[in-house]
């Protein structure tokens, strides 16, 4: 094995960081205040202006996810957007080590990274558009289906391979869970490392 880098928590076993949360803090430091609402579709037009901006597509604890354009290629995009006030700079440092967490990891189930970046405010993430929803979606939604066997050895076959890619370059998801795994067709992408 490799040793962990110091994000890890030490003498926990692999089948036990599953079950941790994900914590944007030390839980003996202070709480901070309650995080910024998301930016505005309009507040994103104004800072990405190389993106049409459709609509909102989902909101997280942290932020929100936008279906938009690119510009120039007319390639569909996902764009993971959040407000982060100046003073918490332990946010778009957590932010930004995501961004380049997913960005250095290279396989067929990690999403395709275009860019990430911050305007004044706003923190942004864009990456491939997975156009049909989420494993949460297709277990609990409003046209959820039961898993055939073939179905679900193909998924989890798919994110252990995302999980492995993600192992080799010394990182570990920590929130696996069916609304971070995304679908393209029958193929998944992993999101989320980090927030």
């Amino acid at each position: 094995g490799k040793d962990l880098d110091e994000r890890s928590v030490e003498g926990t076993c692999a089948a036990c960081l599953f079950n941790l949360p994900t914590v944007l803090s030390d839980p003996a430091e202070p709480m901070r205040s309650d995080p910024l609402p998301p930016p505005s579709i309009e507040r994103l037009r104004e800072v990405l202006p190389n993106y049409e901006i459709v609509r909102k597509a989902g909101k997280g604890g942290q932020g929100a996810v936008f279906f938009a354009r690119d510009r120039k290629t007319e390639a569909p995009v996902a764009i993971k957007a959040m407000t982060i006030r100046d003073e918490d700079s332990e946010l778009a440092e957590r932010f930004d080590f995501e961004c380049r967490t997913m960005a250095a990891l290279k396989g067929p189930y990690v999403p395709h990274i275009y860019e990430h970046g911050s305007v004044a405010d706003v923190y942004y993430l864009i990456m491939e558009w997975m156009p049909d929803g989420c494993l949460q979606d297709r277990l609990t939604g409003k046209d959820a289906e039961r898993l055939r066997m073939r179905q679900v050895v193909r998924i989890m076959r798919q994110l252990c391979n995302a999980l492995t890619c993600a192992h080799e370059e010394d990182t570990i998801h920590r929130d696996v869970k069916p609304s971070n795994i995304l679908f393209d067709g029958e193929s998944i992408r992993l999101t989320d490392f980090g927030l």
